[in-house]
């Protein structure tokens, strides 16, 4: 099992690749309000809290990633806390691009989940398409939007297989 906290909530999940001793130590271990997921990878689990925790929202990147989380049935709550790095240096590289060259520069964000990396390129002068082929990460990706960047409305959403998207831009010559 591995504890993490997402803003103000302890989340304990199933996690087969956790090597280290679960230590009586760490508190939060017996916190009765932690949000606990009973599963295995791949199969439908259970959520379990003495607290209602259907949607909350955390923030990353001094307000310019936000997530809109909720559990899902297979143990996932609609963000990788572990791509953070990967978003401080997309936006990095966006901004200093941007400030460099005055132009749009187009972004396109495959496998695109819940919108972290399609928000850390959101900037004036980007273009960003935002992929992916479930149409309920899409619309889960909007609201995110939405919570960090109200009046945007710079992002493009496709709905589709992402190698049978960029097979088709090429094909485009695009």
């Amino acid at each position: 099992k591995r504890l993490e906290r997402f803003g103000n909530v302890i989340v304990e999940r199933s996690c087969p690749s956790a090597f280290y001793q679960r230590t009586s130590l760490i508190s939060e271990w017996n916190d009765k309000s932690r949000l606990l997921y009973n599963g295995s990878s791949g199969k439908i689990g259970e959520w379990s809290t003495s607290n209602d925790y259907y949607n909350w929202t955390v923030t990353f990147n001094e307000g310019n990633i936000k997530f809109s989380l909720t559990p899902s049935d297979y143990g996932q709550l609609g963000v990788f806390p572990e791509q953070y790095s990967n978003w401080i240096w997309l936006r990095d590289k966006i901004e200093s691009y941007s400030n460099k060259n005055n132009k749009i520069t187009k972004v396109l964000n495959g496998f695109a989940y819940t919108g972290g990396s399609t928000m850390a390129c959101m900037h004036p002068n980007v273009e960003v398409t935002h992929l992916d082929a479930s149409k309920s990460f899409i619309n889960w990706t909007k609201r995110n939007i939405n919570l960090a960047h109200p009046s945007s409305n710079s992002t493009r959403f496709i709905i589709d297989d992402c190698m049978t998207f960029i097979d088709r831009e090429i094909k485009r010559e695009r």
